[in-house]
């Protein structure tokens, strides 16, 4: 039958199997930027647990507040059963207006924002906690952030970066540089903080803004972790690369999308009640972007270090 079906050229008629059943057995999807990496991952995690479900889904982006806005309409008109918010930085009442409609899970952003929609989050506070203590325990106290303080989840790390340096009785070196969740502005912020006071290491709102400080550093003449150690956030691709061999906090990107999904189902099958808050921990993936701090020359400024598998290092060996 489904033979003669592909020569005939006959596809079913899914409009209309919908109206008999009342169903569309598709969700939305609205990612705040397509051209992150973290995203593009944990849609990836969205998408496998949709499609282990016979589930389909819908995916738009929505850089800003209006954008969001008018992509999440735009789902429901087409009737999606529920939706998904990615990055979402909609205002509460904006998404417990959507949550009225139909079912909507929030992944990544604060914990305690939304407190009527279920809600997948990594502990960001934690996190640059982690990032923070890594770099104090390998010698340094000029630990600089590159902030994005536009975002929630930028607000819990610089939170973090803060408590922990004053933890390590650090308070007098905190210095926060404000960029963006980009390679544009993690370059820019990093730059301004090279202008500044001599800092040993700087840990950047997550891995796209640490590529950008990464350029900014070699710009300047230095070199990671030679003149200054780095640390990002996420554990994107762009960390695991050889080019960066980045130092970072891993969010369980796929685990995330897979369990916002799943939660998504539940709430569709009406098999949970109440709104459910899964908060998961993030890991410290250690690289080859952080060192000991390079030790002080006679004149003030770092003593140059001699890199493994250099003509210098070899001629030095014994």
């Amino acid at each position: 039958m489904l033979k003669a079906a592909a020569e005939l050229g006959y596809r079913a008629n899914g409009l209309a199997r919908r109206l008999v059943s009342g169903r569309t057995h598709t969700s939305g999807v609205v990612v705040t930027d397509l051209l992150n990496p973290f995203y593009a991952e944990v849609l990836h995690g969205i998408n496998a647990e949709a499609r282990a479900a016979a589930h389909r889904l819908l995916v738009v982006s929505g850089a800003d507040v209006s954008e969001a806005v008018d992509a999440a309409e735009g789902l429901l008109e087409l009737r999606v059963e529920g939706l998904v918010l990615l990055g979402s930085e909609l205002p509460s009442d904006v998404i417990e207006g959507l949550g009225r409609e139909v079912p909507v899970v929030v992944v990544g952003g604060s914990a305690e924002r939304y407190r009527r929609v279920d809600t997948v989050v990594d502990n960001d506070y934690l996190g640059a906690t982690l990032a923070v203590e890594h770099l104090v325990s390998l010698g340094h106290q000029r630990i600089a952030h590159l902030a994005a303080e536009t975002a929630s989840a930028g607000r819990a790390r610089r939170a973090g970066y803060e408590a922990a340096m004053r933890d390590a009785g650090l308070g007098r070196w905190i210095r926060v540089l404000s960029g963006d969740v980009n390679e544009q502005g993690g370059e820019a912020a990093a730059k301004t903080a090279l202008r500044g006071a001599r800092v040993t290491a700087m840990f950047a709102v997550n891995d796209l803004a640490a590529v950008g400080a990464y350029d900014a550093i070699e710009e300047s003449g230095g070199s990671v972790p030679e003149t200054v150690s780095l640390v990002g956030y996420d554990n994107t691709f762009l960390a695991r690369t050889h080019r960066f061999s980045l130092t970072t906090v891993n969010q369980p990107r796929q685990e995330m999308g897979e369990l916002a999904m799943r939660t998504l189902l539940r709430r569709l099958s009406g098999l949970s009640a109440g709104r459910r808050l899964h908060m998961l921990p993030p890991t410290l993936i250690v690289r080859r972007s952080t060192a000991a701090p390079a030790p002080r020359a006679p004149g003030g400024s770092a003593a140059p270090r001699i890199r493994r598998g250099s003509p210098a290092a070899a001629s030095a060996s014994p």
